[in-house]
């Protein structure tokens, strides 16, 4: 990965994941113990536990196909290698704005973190730290353990057209369960606060997970992204 100057980031090759830059792969057999049936010991249909009745044949190398010479293209899910996720906190080319919220963790920030670069849950401990006068101290140490953290590149950019361009910066929202941190694609925070705080709390995003689970519905995700407004 390229970090530009005009906070695009341009996309390069990695070792395939698939073979670890080696170009070949273990081969495929049929499992021995289905005999390729995919049936289980009591005879059930897919329940052998193999994929589709074959597993890997690690004698019997195949070239890989999922790349060129033991490379292929990043992509925005890629992870931010470490001392360059760390250089963007470093060099403040992804600044960190910090805030509070009188309330306690939502339901996905307690359960689920959909959309956080960070976050953590300590039943209070930052926030009575803040209220007793350690602001500072507990601001530095956030920045530290996001800048020594890692994440994938899409938590922190998105595309732009036929670009990937940065964030403009985070913004840490203290409350009294802890924190979470979220990108902001624009200077202004406003929006992202308004959307973190209106979040469901945790009983509520409970029993709204759970009527939509008796659906038949991915409850605990429509319960994480839900919003009271």
């Amino acid at each position: 990965m390229l970090f530009n100057a005009d906070r695009t980031v341009t996309l390069q090759t990695r070792t395939c994941i698939h073979c670890q830059g080696t170009c070949k792969v273990a081969g495929e057999k049929k499992c021995p113990k289905c005999k390729g049936t995919t049936r289980g010991p009591r005879g059930g249909l897919g329940r052998c536990g193999c994929f589709r009745g074959m597993v890997p044949d690690f004698d019997n190398k195949v070239p890989c196909t999922n790349c060129t010479d033991g490379q292929e293209p990043e992509t925005i899910t890629d992870s931010v290698p470490k001392e360059q996720y760390r250089a963007l906190f470093a060099s403040n080319t992804i600044p960190i704005e910090f805030t509070e919220a009188n309330r306690g963790s939502s339901f996905n920030e307690s359960l689920i973190g959909l959309g956080l670069v960070a976050g953590i849950q300590d039943y209070g401990t930052i926030w009575d730290r803040l209220h007793r006068g350690e602001e500072l101290d507990v601001h530095n140490e956030i920045r530290e353990d996001i800048a020594n953290g890692w994440n994938q590149l899409c938590k922190i950019a998105r595309k732009d057209g036929d670009k990937i361009r940065l964030c403009a910066k985070l913004v840490v929202i203290l409350h009294r369960g802890g924190y979470s941190a979220r990108a902001s694609f624009t200077d202004d925070t406003t929006a992202v606060v308004k959307a973190a705080n209106s979040e469901l709390p945790e009983s509520a995003g409970m029993a709204y997970g759970t009527r939509m689970a008796e659906q038949g519905l991915n409850g605990t995700l429509l319960a994480a992204s839900a919003h009271t407004q």
